[in-house]
């Protein structure tokens, strides 16, 4: 093994980054646990209005015609135009 004072540095350091860690898990679960009915609804309707806006921004992309995959007969073929859009593109 390399210098035990290097070996002791890394232990301190490890343990202090785990009772970090442990505490913040602590923390997460009394939130978790005080959480009242009211608390819990607000976490349902935000949840559910993202969901509502990922599926909205993926029929956008649809409609513009993401996610399609178009044959290009050779190499010499002129590739058809990209939907322009937020997402990433590829083409093979």
């Amino acid at each position: 093994m390399a210098n035990p004072m290097v070996a002791a540095l890394i232990e301190e350091k490890v343990r202090q980054v785990a009772e970090i860690m442990e505490q913040q898990v602590d923390d997460e679960l009394h939130r978790l646990e005080t959480m009242t009915e009211d608390d819990l609804e607000n976490v349902r309707r935000k949840r559910l209005e993202q969901m509502r806006r990922a599926a909205h921004k993926k029929q956008e992309w649809l409609a513009r015609g993401h996610g399609q995959y178009v044959d290009i007969p050779g190499e010499k073929a002129r590739a058809p135009p990209l939907p322009c859009g937020d997402a990433p593109q590829l083409c093979l």
